[in-house]
């Protein structure tokens, strides 16, 4: 009955040591969960800053890149207007040119009519006072000859 009882002893004491190394073995295993989940944390709050770091860099330089952009765009379309300006300048000068040499006729026509009015009125002051004289019965009597155009002629 010894051996029985050393059997039993010996199964109590093997089940006692066994499950103290299950436990030992599972909290050496939670004690190892821990740790790696310490480990993901880290990596995770690592991640979380590098991906706002980047999401600051890539915001950053797409300002650049609008900023660049915006002025590539205002020098291109300066450089544009530049040369729409200078062909305006030079379809402007093109039909000024024509509208000169169109209106120059009609300037000269006016200074030559003009100028034959000034004759005109000069002529009809010079000869105002023979009209006066010619104009009246006892002018033409006294002076015929001035009246008919002989005199001074």
């Amino acid at each position: 009955m010894m051996t029985i009882v050393f059997t039993v002893v010996a199964l109590v004491i093997g089940l006692i040591a066994g499950y103290a190394v299950a436990v030992m073995r599972e909290r050496r295993h939670i004690s190892e969960l821990g740790i790696e989940l310490a480990t993901l944390r880290a990596k995770a709050e690592a991640v979380n800053t590098t991906r706002e770091e980047l999401e600051k860099t890539f915001k950053a330089l797409a300002g650049d890149v609008l900023r660049n952009n915006n002025q590539s765009f205002l020098e291109l379309a300066t450089q544009n207007l530049g040369k729409f300006q200078v062909a305006a300048q030079g379809e402007l000068e093109k039909k000024e040119k024509a509208f000169a040499d169109l209106v120059k006729p009609i300037g000269e026509t006016l200074k030559k009519t003009e100028e034959q009015i000034h004759q005109t009125m000069s002529q009809g002051r010079r000869e105002a006072p023979r009209r006066r004289a010619c104009g009246s019965p006892s002018g033409r009597s006294t002076a015929s000859a001035w009246c008919e155009g002989r005199a001074g002629a």
